[in-house]
């Protein structure tokens, strides 16, 4: 989380970032989309907002960096 390589929505579904394999992600029984009932969202929507929009390693990020590395 910490690093970007998982965020949550505010439905409490998790995000998993594409620079992580799909392997590592397999072995920590981590799919996307799966939902944490217990997680604490309350009150913590907006952190959440900024987490996802400036801290989240996503598909945008991935595409970009992917390019970088095309001759």
């Amino acid at each position: 989380f910490d690093r970007g390589y998982i965020s949550f929505t505010n439905e409490k579904k998790i995000m998993l970032s594409p620079f992580i394999s799909k392997m590592t992600y397999s072995k920590l029984n981590l799919k996307e989309g799966k939902i944490f009932h217990l997680l604490p969202i309350e009150g913590r929507e907006r952190y959440l907002k900024h987490h996802r929009e400036f801290e989240f390693e996503g598909w945008t990020d991935f595409l970009t960096f992917s390019k970088k590395l095309s001759p």
